[in-house]
């Protein structure tokens, strides 16, 4: 039997490059995978086209507002989906507008995440994820 411990594996969906490098640069507790859009996120989900063999994630960080899919939507197919329904899913917004927060829980997020706006903010970004996967694993963030 292995002692490895494997990182939390958070899969990151958003289409703003300079964030999703910054946000990869300073969460490094966690394993992040990167897509860049609503669509892709499904088809990783949903391990299909070339995810056929992607790993399942401990947390979905969903972006709002991406192109032709936004983040609304992918939600509400993810909780209609039998195989996803389950898995724990954070709102990742600049949106400050209590009507995105409101409709994102209806929809069955999880949590709700203001992205940082400036670089001071992301050591708080990283908090906030440790408390998002604390609560998902009951752990210290990593799974065995």
């Amino acid at each position: 039997m292995s002692n490895l411990v494997k990182k939390t594996l958070i899969l990151y969906a958003d289409d703003d490059d300079l964030l999703s490098h910054l946000v990869q640069k300073y969460v490094t507790d966690f394993e992040i995978l990167r897509v860049t859009g609503g669509e892709e996120a499904l088809e990783f989900l949903n391990r299909s086209g070339a995810y056929s063999d992607a790993p399942r994630p401990d947390l979905l960080l969903l972006d709002l507002h991406m192109p032709r899919r936004d983040g609304f939507d992918i939600l509400a197919s993810i909780r209609a989906s039998p195989a996803l329904a389950t898995l724990p899913v954070a709102i990742f917004t600049t949106s400050q507008w209590p009507a995105d927060r409101d409709k994102a829980f209806a929809l069955g997020a999880d949590h709700f995440v203001q992205k940082p706006t400036g670089l001071d903010a992301f050591a708080e970004l990283a908090t906030t994820l440790g408390e998002i996967v604390r609560e998902i694993h009951g752990t210290n963030g990593n799974r065995s």
